[in-house]
């Protein structure tokens, strides 16, 4: 796929948010009699579909919604398989330790490198045995997790804490979980909605405690899945650099981490105009920026474009989030944006990016990683010549549309 600077315009409607749709997904295989609406059409979202059906659930597939007649069915057993998706596994791992008869939950790619290593920490105490593959998937799970007080860390990220509000309300004992160093709270918060959609009540107490009461069922629920600000960023920061751009489709009271590129764009000297139920960005004479991206890790590639055109240095903080994505994504923005001539490196838990005004031609590898593809593509759009970046198709586990959306844009 080759990508230059043209004179691109128009307007993009946002794709649906696989994170709200995965988690909206499961919570509706669990109460059955459940729509979920605009679940769009990344992979991540249908291999979750097909590892639903393999629990027993019933899903029909009707104009962008997914319609679930008959829930997942316990015990579980057999094999599992979410395809690569880190947030659906760590999300089902939990689910079924509700009710594990020797159930195994498997993977693709990068998944089989991704670590479990919280539960199994904690799932020994709590009733249920399992076995990892060096830390990883295939995930062996024996046992009914029997809920009460428990300290997690939460330092590893947030969708460990997630998949435990969705399962311990299923658990007879009341449980409360106490969260040391939680990352991405906003994931945590959108999760906690969630479930209260569907009818799961979770106590939100102070010092990042979470109380919920046991015993609990997922209720019936017509869920409307929200746009996607992770998908947005990259749009948005093409608009910031210049380009006469629309993004429609994202709500501005959404509780995605991701919605704080917002106040990063307003820091570097950005105006946001939202007009004709769109939002617009205007970025003439950009500053450097400085920013906490530990709770909005999937923030990092989108910044590292937009930082790249501004002269200046800016500063990225929260790397030690990169490590356990599709790639080791700190490495790879390094690597690659290193090869279109930008002064990256890591520094101190830290992304620092001396900005320029021209960046180089070359030739791109994503490693296997959706959103290095995307922000090198969205870099390539302010670059003469253009950038090859290799094996675009994967750019389809979160936004399959993506290379369509770039080429409507062309006059």
């Amino acid at each position: 796929m080759i990508v230059r600077r043209e004179n691109y315009q128009g307007t993009i409607h946002v794709p649906a948010s696989k994170s709200d749709a995965q988690r909206a997904l499961i919570a509706g295989a669990l109460a059955g009699n459940s729509a979920i609406r605009n679940i769009g059409k990344s992979e991540d979202v249908f291999n979750l579909i097909d590892a639903l059906r393999l629990l027993g659930a019933e899903i029909d597939l009707s104009h962008g919604s997914a319609l679930i007649s008959k829930p997942i069915v316990a015990p579980f057993s057999g094999r599992v398989i979410p395809g690569e998706s880190g947030l659906a596994s760590r999300l089902l791992i939990a689910i079924l330790a509700t009710n594990a008869q020797d159930v195994v939950l498997d993977g693709k790619g990068s998944l089989r490198t991704r670590k479990v290593d919280v539960y199994s920490e904690l799932f020994p105490e709590l009733g249920v045995q399992i076995e990892t593959t060096n830390g990883s998937v295939p995930v062996r799970l024996n046992g009914k997790l029997s809920g009460g007080e428990m300290i997690v860390d939460g330092s590893h990220g947030s969708q460990y804490i997630s998949g435990l509000l969705m399962a311990l309300p299923l658990c007879e004992k009341d449980s409360i979980i106490k969260v040391e160093n939680l990352k991405s709270r906003p994931y945590v918060l959108i999760t906690i909605n969630t479930l209260k959609e569907f009818g799961i009540s979770v106590k939100v107490m102070a010092n990042d405690t979470f109380e919920i009461k046991g015993n609990q069922k997922y209720q019936a629920t017509d869920y409307l899945v929200e746009g996607d600000w992770s998908a947005a960023s990259y749009w948005i920061v093409a608009s910031a650099l210049g380009y006469n751009l629309q993004i429609k489709g994202l709500a501005l009271n959404s509780l995605q981490a991701d919605k704080m590129i917002l106040d990063v764009l307003l820091a570097s000297g950005c105006k946001i105009k939202n007009e004709n139920d769109g939002m617009k960005v205007e970025g003439s004479n950009l500053h450097p920026f400085e920013f906490e991206a530990s709770h909005c890790p999937d923030l990092f590639p989108a910044l590292v474009t937009l930082a790249a055109f501004i002269s200046g240095t800016s500063k990225i903080k929260g790397t030690n989030r990169l490590y356990n994505k599709e790639s080791n994504r700190a490495e790879s923005l390094i690597s690659e944006f290193s090869k279109l001539g930008l002064n990256i490196y890591e520094e101190d838990n830290s992304l620092i990016i001396e900005g320029m005004s021209q960046l180089n031609s070359a030739q791109i590898d994503p490693h296997g990683d959706h959103r290095i593809a995307m922000s090198v593509a969205i870099a390539a759009m302010f670059i003469e010549d253009g950038v090859s970046i290799g094996h675009p198709e994967v750019v389809a586990k979160s936004y399959p549309d993506f290379w369509q959306d770039l080429n409507s844009l062309k006059e």
